[in-house]
């Protein structure tokens, strides 16, 4: 995170959720490792839909990383600021930090917006297919107790 570590709050909730140094996080990434390695389902040529998650899936998820990190360093900011803070220093390497993940973010996303091929869901059918799917659970689960 460009040398900004030792300015980070233990209650900084966006960096938890992106610390690569978390347990849990490297027990996960070492039992994908394994599971990879172990599994002959990953010696098959990959389907449509594997690709697609591979190179664009994949790529969602680290703009998203991408965000926490910009998060991270908008909370110790607005921290700094609260506590009327003066360690320019501080303050000058997050602000850094901060314009350059915005720079990449910015630059990740526009990259992944030209790759896609969507359609944007008009919001009033998106609510009806998730309420119509609500009520066939809700149903299902009322027949099946």
């Amino acid at each position: 995170m460009g040398g900004i570590r030792s300015y980070i709050s233990q209650d900084n909730p966006f960096f938890k959720l992106m610390d690569p140094s978390s347990p849990a996080r490297k027990e996960r990434n070492e039992a994908q490792r394994k599971w990879a390695m172990s599994d002959p389902e990953f010696e098959k040529p990959a389907k449509g839909s594997q690709v697609f998650s591979s190179f664009v899936v994949s790529k969602f998820y680290r703009g998203l990383s991408l965000g926490l990190a910009v998060r991270t360093c908008e909370f110790e900011l607005e921290r700094l600021a609260k506590e009327g803070s003066n360690d320019q220093e501080a303050i000058t390497k997050l602000k850094a930090v901060l314009q350059e993940g915005l720079r990449q973010l910015r630059q990740y996303t526009d990259e992944l917006e030209r790759e896609l091929n969507y359609t944007v869901i008009p919001i009033q059918k998106l609510v009806r297919i998730q309420l119509e799917c609500g009520l066939l659970v809700s149903n299902h689960i009322s027949k099946n107790r």
